[in-house]
């Protein structure tokens, strides 16, 4: 009889928690925030010269110091128990700088306090920066990685396009049973990284967009930071990041 009751016991408490996680892991947030970027560079000062056919195309000497930028930020947890949750993230900003990222990752949530939780995580990261460096007229037609330019202006800017990892970590405050307000810190650590350098007519219509990898066989590219040849672009590292902005909890 004893055993009976100790199983009915065990029974119903194994029937509760299952029941609890059933409920807690349909939870979905959608976010949506203000993202600032805060952009050290790896290098003070750099001169760079685009070359065609043995003749100057464009030419910049230009000082580099730290600045932050500021986009938007959009994004979808999953919890899959009570705690953890998994997400996706997509920010964007824009100006003469600008940074494009899609985040992949799991998080940990733990309420601390009535109406505050504590909230860190991993993420997978592709980041991808531009940074303007000025521009051109092309009075005759110009031909750069397959795509002709004729009479019209050339944007030139500084990529690079980076995969790594990002850790986070923040603060919600429930407002509601529908809102919260967030506050999050990243720290993207990239792992491989691609630059190269992007020549655009900047025009919606009629898009002409032309790309030449940074390294060693780009003869036509000479970059350098006291004479020394570059193959990466500014903003390679350190790469911190701050959101603030509303979590709308969906339905259970």
């Amino acid at each position: 009889m004893k055993k009976l009751i100790l199983f009915a016991f065990y029974f119903v408490g194994i029937s509760s928690f299952i029941h609890s996680q059933e409920t807690l892991k349909n939870r979905t947030n959608a976010k949506l925030g203000f993202k600032t970027y805060f952009l050290q560079p790896n290098f003070q000062h750099f001169s760079f010269n685009y070359s065609k056919d043995n003749n100057s195309v464009f030419n910049t000497h230009q000082n580099i110091s730290s600045f932050a930028v500021y986009g938007m930020n959009v994004g979808f947890e999953k919890f899959f128990t009570k705690n953890m949750y998994f997400s996706i993230n997509a920010a964007r900003t824009f100006g003469n700088t600008s940074v494009s990222e899609l985040n992949l990752g799991v998080g940990f949530q733990k309420t601390i306090q009535n109406k505050v939780s504590f909230f860190s995580g991993l993420d997978f990261s592709i980041q991808r920066i531009q940074h303007q460096i000025g521009s051109f007229f092309a009075n005759n037609a110009i031909k750069i990685d397959n795509r002709t330019f004729n009479n019209e202006n050339i944007e030139v800017s500084l990529g690079n396009q980076m995969l790594g990892m990002t850790p986070k970590i923040g603060l919600n405050v429930q407002l509601n049973e529908c809102f919260a307000l967030y506050g999050q810190i990243n720290y993207f650590i990239p792992i491989t990284n691609n630059g190269y350098v992007r020549f655009s007519n900047g025009k919606f219509f009629d898009s002409k967009v032309a790309h030449i990898n940074l390294d060693a066989n780009a003869t036509d590219i000479n970059f350098e930071n006291n004479a020394t040849k570059l193959t990466q672009t500014p903003f390679t590292r350190n790469i911190f990041s701050f959101e603030l902005g509303i979590k709308i909890r969906g339905k259970r």
